[in-house]
């Protein structure tokens, strides 16, 4: 999956703002403190996957009901446009390249069935979570990666193999 751009219409400190053709290649965002880094970032995991709720713990950003924005996206060499309103009755849209609209089953299925945990962990990850990065040790990186691939977390190399000798 490659993120080509977005178009956000009013999310955080963020209004009627558009980025358009990001090259091939890994993206760094940078930029002063308050600049809108984590908030850019909160955007782009909300319209692929949901934005929080009034039960979450995460800040919430938008204003309810309001358009928020899509993301343009390129997976296997498809381009697709993925828009999401900040209400809980309104589905997100999968505007195919070949001009079919799709609901949350088929973004989920395009995006390899990663959820918001796989996507903080190994696709974009905040300054948090860096810093978090930065205090494991060898094994624990290890454990982090093979549990990504697992499905975000969800067991370690060590309580896999725990698991699997006593089931057997």
């Amino acid at each position: 999956m490659r993120v080509r751009g977005w178009r956000i219409h009013r999310f955080g400190c963020f209004q009627d703002y558009e980025v358009a053709d990001l090259p091939d290649g890994i993206t760094i965002v940078y930029g002063a403190n308050e600049a809108g880094k984590s908030t850019l970032h909160a955007f782009l995991r909300g319209v692929l996957f949901g934005f929080p709720t009034a039960r979450s713990s995460e800040r919430r950003l938008t204003h309810d009901g309001s358009p928020v924005g899509h993301i343009d996206l390129e997976i296997d060499g498809e381009r697709l446009v993925v828009e999401r309103k900040n209400a809980s009755k309104q589905p997100v849209i999968v505007r195919r390249s070949d001009g079919s609209v799709g609901d949350e089953h088929v973004l989920h299925t395009l995006l390899g069935n990663a959820d918001s945990k796989l996507f903080r962990a190994v696709f974009a990850f905040s300054l948090r979570e860096l810093q978090d990065f930065g205090s494991l040790n060898a094994d624990q990186v290890r454990d982090r990666m093979f549990s990504a691939t697992l499905g975000a977390g969800r067991t370690t190399p060590a309580a896999a193999s725990d698991e699997l000798s006593e089931r057997a």
